[in-house]
């Protein structure tokens, strides 16, 4: 198994600076190796490599679980005897080791992102039952690692069945959900008090760019131009690969653009966008 490596002084300045920022971007190559973007404005940013999965590691999200002020990530293991979720530590060096979570239930889930949504510091991974839309929350704690989880409802409504973000959507201090349609990428925000869902939004597509919004899922979302709104990542299945995203203001869209992912080759893809 082998990791990418960090000098003592140019990784601790590379991810110096990818904590000030606020939008990142894990990417992973065909062979596993991760690189964290960073970034600061619309298309600039800085690229740290992140060290490699080990086989059967599928990425979860990411996240300053332990508070130390470097993003973490969270991966689910696939194994003979049985499934579950780890966490990989990161410091200045790099990445420092590994904690066991919780083992993974027999109900099929997809990863939709972390967030804070009881509000007292302690992040959660959230998971999407495939079979019924409930999303689960697990509360990693920030010292002890012990998980606490909680319901968060049902994503699942009609025709948009696919919860792929977190974010604080409408400005009320609570972190939201981004369920879209796969079939045309159409979304709708599930808004949030604390833990408890409380609204739905109406449907919002983008009218603006050169590209059709369906060859263009969704990913995820984070401030991608650190305005203070969330923003929406998307990544086209055509040949180029590259990232786009949906400037937002609150729910409206204002921009529809390339972004640029600082990944010289098309062999990454995104695996988790956060905060």
């Amino acid at each position: 198994m082998r990791f990418a490596k960090f000098t003592a002084l140019a990784g601790a300045l590379a991810l110096a600076a990818a904590s000030m920022a606020s939008g990142k971007v894990l990417f992973s190559s065909t062979t596993g190796f991760l690189r964290l973007v960073t970034y600061n404005s619309v298309g600039q940013g800085t690229q740290t490599p992140y060290g490699q999965l080990v086989f059967g590691d599928t990425v979860v999200g990411i996240g300053d679980f332990d508070q130390n002020g470097f993003t973490d990530v969270v991966v689910k293991h696939t194994q003979p005897s049985g499934d579950f979720y780890r966490l990989y530590l990161y410091d200045a060096t790099g990445r420092v080791g590994n904690v066991g979570l919780i083992k993974a239930g027999q109900v099929a889930t997809v990863p939709v992102g972390v967030g804070d949504f009881d509000g007292d510091g302690n992040l959660e991974f959230v998971l999407e039952d495939q079979g019924t839309g409930r999303l689960q929350a697990n509360e990693v704690d920030h010292s002890t690692f012990a998980v606490n989880d909680f319901s968060l409802g049902i994503a699942a409504v009609g025709a948009y069945n696919r919860a792929v973000g977190i974010g604080d959507m409408n400005g009320d201090g609570s972190d939201d959900v981004v369920i879209i349609n796969p079939a045309n990428n159409m979304q709708r925000y599930m808004y949030y008090t604390g833990t408890a869902p409380t609204s739905l939004s109406g449907p919002i597509k983008s009218n603006t760019g050169d590209i059709s919004t369906p060859g263009s899922p969704t990913v995820g979302a984070t401030d991608i131009d650190a305005d203070g709104n969330v923003d929406m990542i998307l990544q086209p299945t055509d040949s180029t690969r590259r990232i786009r995203a949906w400037l937002m203001v609150n729910t409206t869209v204002k921009a529809n653009i390339p972004l640029a992912s600082l990944i010289a080759t098309k062999d990454y893809n995104v695996v988790a966008v956060g905060k």
